[in-house]
């Protein structure tokens, strides 16, 4: 909230408690005027410099989680680069395995930092809505999990479709969906991502999750046994679904996963 949506809402809810008490006791409209401008005008004389200082620390801890959050990001790339450079002259297996696994830390590293760079502007600053090419974005998404998804084929079909939506979240919720799908099954061989009428389905041919357990998985912190839990990544994505209109459905069987995002809504 900035400091004059705070002020002129204040005002609006002094005005009203005066003028209603005002005009309880004078039944007259000078009167109720009077002391309607009479409280605003104290208000604004008592708050104005204590909301100033608020909002200025507000303003100063912001910049100063900005600053943070482009520091932190700076040396873990410049690991990860370094990481890649010395691979190519280093031909020892175990030195090998050694920088896969700092490169794929690294990689966790940096999608924690987008991550939190996202909610930090989400909170503190307006969240930006413009048109994106959906396969544009899932390729966004899908290769951060280059490093990580093994031998796991993830396939994308999908023409030109435009939507419109806040871009780190919506590629926030499709790293979600893929992470799910790439943690908690044991057997999976494959991720289908594709468009077709107005829906965006993301299937996997994992285990599948226990049908009594489909109504609470995105739930916060709902744990599936099988699954090894889904933590909070679900819930977020219900959540930012809600919130965008984006209807969110999940179908699950033995055979597999698959989630179901209309975006009629946002097209």
């Amino acid at each position: 909230m900035n400091k004059k949506y705070f002020l002129t809402l204040n005002s609006f809810i002094i005005a009203l408690i005066i003028g209603a008490i005002s005009w309880y006791f004078s039944k007259d409209f000078i009167s109720t005027a009077l002391a309607i401008l009479f409280g605003v005008g104290f208000y604004f004389l008592l708050s104005y410099s204590l909301v100033e200082e608020v909002f200025s620390i507000e303003e100063k801890l912001k910049e100063k989680m900005q600053k943070t959050m482009h520091e932190l990001n700076t040396p873990v790339s410049t690991i990860q680069i370094n990481s890649k450079l010395l691979s190519k002259n280093v031909h020892e297996e175990k030195s090998l395995q050694r920088l896969s696994k700092i490169d794929r830390a690294c990689g966790e590293l940096l999608r924690l930092y987008d991550e939190m760079e996202y909610f930090i502007q989400k909170n503190i600053d307006s969240v930006e809505i413009k048109s994106y090419d959906l396969k544009e974005l899932v390729d966004i998404s899908v290769g951060k999990f280059d490093d990580i998804k093994k031998d796991v084929l993830i396939m994308i079909d999908i023409n030109q479709v435009q939507i419109k939506t806040d871009k780190n979240g919506f590629i926030t919720i499709l790293d979600n969906l893929i992470q799910n799908a790439l943690k908690h099954n044991q057997n999976i061989t494959k991720i289908e991502i594709f468009f077709k009428d107005k829906i965006l389905y993301i299937k996997d041919d994992g285990e599948g999750i226990d049908s009594e357990n489909i109504c609470n998985v995105f739930n916060k912190y709902f744990s599936d046994h099988k699954a090894k839990g889904f933590g909070l990544g679900l819930s977020l994505v219900k959540e930012f679904c809600d919130k965008n209109s984006i209807d969110i459905k999940i179908d699950s069987s033995e055979k597999g996963t698959t989630f179901k995002l209309g975006l009629s809504k946002i097209m």
